[in-house]
């Protein structure tokens, strides 16, 4: 998952897959025979952005919880290490001045989110997004 001003982006990857080409990776004496086997060693996913209307274009994620665990991937060719997971938090405000945070995290494999609107008991407010992927 992916959390940026007003919007995050999560993926759908093919876990057996990715398994897969991991153990194969156990069993190998030199990594350039995994190209040697003729498999296809593609992975295929779905990337999902959720983008809220009218937010912050300035709110900025902010990590808490801190994990053990830490991913090495790349992004185009720009490759990170050591990047460490987090549970997250998302605060941003609507033209209309209503307040609303957001707190993402997981429970076991489960992404979960919550969000915290501010009480404004003269008007009732929708909240909108824009699904892409």
């Amino acid at each position: 998952m992916h959390l940026s001003a007003g919007q995050f982006t999560y993926f759908f990857l093919d876990q057996k897959k990715l398994q897969d080409m991991h153990e194969r990776g156990h069993h190998t004496t030199v990594t350039s025979e995994l190209h040697q086997t003729g498999d296809d060693n593609s992975v295929k996913g779905q990337m999902i952005h959720v983008t809220f209307t009218g937010s912050n274009p300035k709110s900025t994620p902010l990590p808490f919880g801190k994990l053990d665990e830490y991913y090495n991937y790349f992004l185009g060719k720009t490759r990170h290490t050591g990047v460490h997971t987090y549970l997250h938090t998302m605060a941003w405000s609507t033209p209309l001045s209503i307040s609303i945070d957001m707190k993402i995290y997981s429970i076991s494999k489960n992404l979960k989110y919550d969000f915290m609107v501010e009480q404004v008991p003269t008007r009732a407010r929708s909240l909108l997004y824009t699904l892409r992927g």
